[in-house]
C-alpha cells in the first residue's frame, strides 16, 4: 500500500516540502497512521503503546531512561506475534486512506500523532502554527 501513496504524490508534485507540500516520508508516516489508528480492526499494531511483556528475556529489552521511561522491546521470535484480522482488500484502503485524508482531516487545524492516545491534536495545542523566519 506504501508504494502507491507515494508514486501518486511524485507524480502530482506534491511531495516536496521544499515547495510546501508533504514530504514522501510523511505520506509514508500517514499510512501508517491510518493502519493503526483508524482502520478497524487496525491493520498493523501500535507496538509504541505496547507494555514489555513480564517474561521478554532481559536481551531483548531496552530502557535507556531507566525508570520505565522507554517502552522498546525487540521481540526475537516473530512467529508468535499477534497477526491482524483485518482482511480489507489493499484497493479498499487505498479508498478509504484518501477519503479519510481528504474529507475528515482538518489540515488547517490538526496535527496526527502515532504514538499518542487518540492521535489526532489541535495544531494551536502543539505550537504547529507559527511561523518561522530565517534570516
Amino acid at each position: 500500500m506504501v508504494p502507491f501513496p507515494a508514486w501518486w504524490a511524485k507524480r502530482g508534485h506534491i511531495n516536496s516540502p521544499y515547495r510546501g507540500t508533504v514530504s514522501s516520508y510523511r505520506y509514508v508516516l500517514m499510512i501508517i497512521y491510518f493502519l493503526i489508528k483508524v482502520v478497524d480492526p487496525p491493520v498493523f499494531r501500535n507496538w509504541q503503546n505496547t507494555t514489555i511483556p513480564e517474561d521478554a528475556p532481559h536481551d531483548q529489552t531496552f530502557d535507556e531512561g531507566g525508570e520505565g521511561e522507554h517502552h522498546v522491546w525487540y521481540a526475537k521470535d516473530i512467529k508468535n506475534l499477534p497477526k491482524t484480522t483485518n482482511e480489507t482488500h489493499v484497493g479498499q484502503l487505498l479508498d478509504s486512506f484518501f477519503e479519510y485524508y481528504s474529507h475528515r482531516v482538518q489540515w488547517g487545524r490538526e496535527v496526527i500523532f502515532i504514538r499518542t492516545q487518540g492521535g489526532i491534536f489541535s495544531k494551536y495545542g502543539k505550537g504547529g502554527v507559527t511561523a518561522v523566519t530565517r534570516l
